[in-house]
């Protein structure tokens, strides 16, 4: 019968082999526990903007269909780890474009218009697939799209759209405080009530600019969750 005070574990000489074996293990999970993401995480990236459509109909300065041109993006995001499974994003992208006449065939004469700045912030909901020092994700959220574009005339107002966007990519942690990241991002902005007679009511879908971008950055995780 054991006393009221012994232990039910057995004591760790010092020294001794089971000492030595749970140093062992201590310092082979040390490293592992390293690993664990920042809670809070600031980042900056480049890519390419993949354009998109102007529909007929949604502004008066085009009046056929037009097509807005490729080109680099670059940005900054700010994340925070707000479950195990999720971070929340607020990003930043901007990029420096022409609208071009839209055509079709294999080597198709696309004249540039005029120039275009696009602008977005969103906030995005993402849930992470981490393993290890890879973790994918998914996510998902809104935003805001500004189109500027640049014309003699500067009457013309710049709008600026509610937007929602949907995200897939993947982060590389180097260290525990410093990884890489890929991102593709699909968004489509709500230009409004096209011009008669081209729109088609509520569910008319070239009221929507669709656009997609591909991007790779560098960030900082600060802290532990």
């Amino acid at each position: 019968m054991r006393r009221a005070n012994q232990r039910c574990e057995p004591r760790l000489q010092r020294g001794g082999p089971a000492g030595a074996l749970a140093l062992a293990v201590l310092l082979a999970a040390a490293p592992l526990a390293a690993q664990t993401p920042g809670s809070i995480e600031i980042g900056a990236e480049g890519g390419r903007y993949g354009g998109g459509i102007l529909a007929q109909g949604t502004n008066d300065f085009f009046t056929a269909k037009s097509e807005v041109d490729e080109d680099s993006i670059g940005g900054f995001w700010l994340a925070a780890q707000v479950a195990p499974k999720w971070k929340v994003e607020v990003t930043y992208r901007r990029s420096t474009t022409r609208v071009i006449g839209y055509s079709g065939g294999v080597w198709p004469q696309q004249p540039a218009l005029a120039g275009l700045d696009v602008a977005m912030a969103e906030a995005i909901a993402e849930r992470c697939f981490r393993t290890g020092r890879f973790a994918p994700y998914v996510g998902a959220g809104v935003g805001l799209t500004n189109l500027d574009i640049n014309l003699p005339d500067r009457s013309r107002r710049n709008p600026t759209r509610g937007s929602l966007a949907v995200t897939g990519g993947a982060r590389f942690y180097l260290t525990p405080w410093l990884g890489l990241r890929v991102d593709m991002r699909i968004r489509a902005a709500y230009l409004g009530e096209r011009a008669a007679p081209y729109d088609h009511g509520w569910y008319d879908v070239n009221r929507w600019y669709r656009s997609s971008e591909g991007l790779a950055g560098i960030f900082v995780a600060l802290g532990s969750w």
